[in-house]
C-alpha cells in the first residue's frame, strides 16, 4: 500500500512539474483541432499559413494522441494496400499529415496531399480541389482527414479523380458518425459502392468503397447540400484533462 501511495504522490508531483510549454502546446492542440473541425478548408488553410509553427504544434499533439491508441487505422490501410495493390498502382493519401503511407511504401506511386507541408513527402493542396485529371487514380485514402465542414466536397473530388471500379478508403472515429446509415446512403447516392468495413475496437471504422460512378456523374453539389451532408460527421473534439 505504501508503494502505491508513493506512486500516486509521484504522479501528482509529476503533473505539477509538467513543462509549462507542454501545457500551452496541449491547449493549443485542442484549440487548433477544434478550429479545423468547425471551419471550411480554405479558412483553415489561411489560418495555418499565417500562424507560424501552428501546424507543427498540432501534429506534435496529434502524435501524442496517436501513441495512446491501442491500434492505428493507418496500419490497417497500409496492410490492405500491400495485399491488394502494386508499386505501379496510383495511390493518393489525402490529408496525409506526416505522409506515413508514402514513407512506409517506399518506391510505390503514392502522392501525399495536405494543407501544409510537414516534410518533403507532402504536396501542399486543399483536397477539396485536387490538381489531378479525371479517372486517373486506382486508390484514394482518407485516414482521419474528413475534418473541415466542407468535407463532402472531398468525396466528390474522389469520385472525379478515381477510375471506374477504383477504391476509396475512409477511416474515422466511430463516434463521429451522427447517422451511419445516412452517411452510407450519401456515399451510395454519389456513386460509391460499399465493399467492406473493419471495426477497430468500436473506436475506429475503416470503410472500403468501389467507385461505380455513372457516365453522367456530377462532381459538385450546391452549398445547401454540402452543409446538410457535413452534419453526418460530428467534429472530433478532445476533452480538457
Amino acid at each position: 500500500h505504501y508503494g502505491e501511495k508513493k506512486k500516486q504522490k509521484y504522479k501528482k508531483k509529476k503533473k505539477i512539474q509538467q513543462d509549462p510549454e507542454e501545457i500551452v502546446n496541449s491547449s493549443l492542440f485542442r484549440y487548433i483541432n477544434e478550429f479545423m473541425y468547425t471551419n471550411r478548408s480554405e479558412v483553415v488553410q489561411q489560418k495555418l499559413k499565417e500562424t507560424n509553427n501552428i501546424f507543427n504544434i498540432y501534429h506534435s499533439g496529434y502524435r501524442n494522441q496517436k501513441n495512446k491508441w491501442p491500434q492505428r487505422p493507418v496500419h490497417v490501410i497500409i496492410s490492405h494496400l500491400k495485399k491488394n495493390f502494386t508499386k505501379k498502382s496510383k495511390i493518393a493519401d489525402l490529408g496525409c499529415g506526416e505522409a506515413e503511407i508514402a514513407q512506409t511504401l517506399k518506391g510505390w506511386c503514392v502522392t501525399s496531399y495536405d494543407l501544409i507541408q510537414l516534410n518533403e513527402h507532402v504536396t501542399v493542396c486543399n483536397i477539396t480541389e485536387l490538381p489531378l485529371p479525371n479517372n486517373s487514380h486506382d486508390c484514394f485514402v482518407l485516414c482521419l482527414s474528413l475534418m473541415n465542414t466542407d468535407w463532402p466536397k472531398v468525396i466528390f473530388e474522389a469520385l472525379r479523380c478515381l477510375k471506374k471500379s477504383a477504391t476509396l478508403i475512409i477511416a474515422d472515429v466511430v463516434s463521429r458518425f451522427t447517422n451511419y446509415k445516412a452517411f452510407m446512403k450519401f456515399m451510395r447516392n454519389v456513386g460509391f459502392t460499399f465493399t467492406n468495413r473493419v471495426n477497430m475496437d468500436d473506436f475506429f471504422y475503416v470503410l472500403f468503397f468501389e467507385n461505380n460512378k455513372k457516365d453522367d456523374a456530377s462532381y459538385t453539389a450546391n452549398e445547401k447540400r454540402i452543409r446538410k451532408v457535413s452534419k453526418l460527421l460530428a467534429p472530433c473534439v478532445y476533452k480538457r484533462r
